[in-house]
């Protein structure tokens, strides 16, 4: 049920999102980003044992992000309502907020692209110009990656999970009647200077009545 009233988010939401994502970050037991690489590492590493090879493993890390969110996710959605709206396009400002809640890091480069042509969907692109996760992996020895084992997910995929899952539980919570689509389109350990994100947004098709 939608909880969300606010048309499109105003300066003083953001001004709550600016402070609120510092407190949470702050007042949170933290795990340190080194653990969470080496973490994930072993992770995607007994994922390829199990599926064979990294494209598989990759797509398992993505679909366990997605199913294990809304767990993980329920307490800051709940704490971050104030800056939600009905506006596709306010996704710019959680999908900041909520990332630096979680890491420390800031998102320097985001933009909302709304639809040019019927059918299309409102796009939302944010580029992280460092990654926590990639970091250290060419100079691994022990696990070699190569461009051409990526398939439809790149190394970062279970932040690309965690943000579909939240950008779902959101569009719920304030009655956003969109499906969304979350992938990360660049990589580091691609070749691509920088990692990027892209989620998507569909409007739900209407339902037939009975």
């Amino acid at each position: 049920m939608s909880k969300v009233k606010k048309a499109k988010v105003g300066a003083f939401e953001r001004f709550l999102a600016s402070l609120g994502k510092r407190l949470m970050f702050r007042g949170s037991r933290k795990v340190t980003q080194l653990l969470v690489n080496l973490s994930y590492r072993e992770i995607i590493r007994l994922l390829v044992e199990l599926h064979g090879n990294l494209d598989s493993a990759l797509n398992a890390a993505f679909e366990l992000a997605v199913h294990a969110g809304p767990d993980l996710l329920n307490q800051w959605v709940e704490g971050g309502h104030t800056i939600f709206s009905k506006y596709v396009g306010d996704h710019t400002l959680w999908i900041k907020s909520g990332y630096y809640s979680f890491t420390g890091d800031h998102i320097t480069h985001i933009q909302y692209i709304p639809p040019e042509k019927v059918g299309e969907p409102h796009r939302v692109i944010w580029r992280l110009d460092k990654c926590f996760l990639c970091a250290g992996m060419a100079e691994d020895p022990t696990f070699p990656i190569k461009k051409e084992d990526f398939g439809a997910h790149s190394w970062g995929t279970v932040i690309a999970g965690i943000f579909q899952a939240t950008t779902k539980m959101i569009n719920e919570y304030a009655g956003i009647e969109f499906t969304s689509r979350v992938r990360e389109i660049k990589c580091l350990l691609r070749g691509d200077p920088y990692g990027e994100f892209m989620a998507e947004f569909y409007p739900k098709p209407l339902s037939k009545s009975t």
